[in-house]
């Protein structure tokens, strides 16, 4: 947990002077095993990839090619350097493809196998819920109650941009 945190702070550190770019868009990726990558990249997996679309080294890579808290094209393994593909490759791929030529996309990439997910979450981390959710922290567990209608979705929503992706 410590090593997690740790590790969370420096990343946020790191790449704090680039968020203020508003046509540079940041995903933290986080999660657990399934997040590392374990299907082996093939050499499709390593063509075709724009230069838009950046990831952050959450560590030093074994042969050298990438520094922890450094800016890379987005070839895998994004996650570490003895995992596989993992579902921010395609992720960062499917944004770039649908987002204007001018805004580039970075992934921050931190899965850790065997990590309870309560690692990634703060105690009150789901205070205000909105009413078609609820949370047991105890169990650790969310739950749908019912589907939110538009007005309970109180952030802004492009929902143009939702119908144009699902046209395709």
């Amino acid at each position: 947990m410590k090593r997690l945190a740790l590790s969370l702070i420096a990343l946020c550190l790191a790449f704090s002077a680039k968020a203020q770019d508003p046509k540079f868009h940041v995903y933290l990726c986080f999660g657990q095993s399934n997040m590392e990558g374990a299907a082996r990249p093939e050499h499709v997996d390593s063509v075709g990839i724009s230069d838009r679309y950046l990831t952050m080294a959450a560590v030093d890579y074994k042969d050298g090619s990438r520094t922890k808290g450094n800016w890379y094209k987005a070839l895998p393994p994004l996650c570490r350097y003895e995992n596989g593909m993992t579902p921010a490759d395609y992720f960062g791929r499917t944004m770039c493809e649908n987002l204007p030529e001018e805004v580039k996309i970075g992934v921050v990439h931190v899965a850790i196998g065997g990590t309870s997910i309560k690692g990634f979450m703060e105690e009150d981390a789901f205070r205000g819920l909105p009413k078609w959710l609820t949370y047991d922290a105890k169990k650790g567990e969310g739950t749908v109650v019912a589907m939110p209608a538009r007005d309970d979705i109180d952030y802004e929503v492009a929902e143009h941009l939702i119908v144009e992706l699902y046209s395709k």
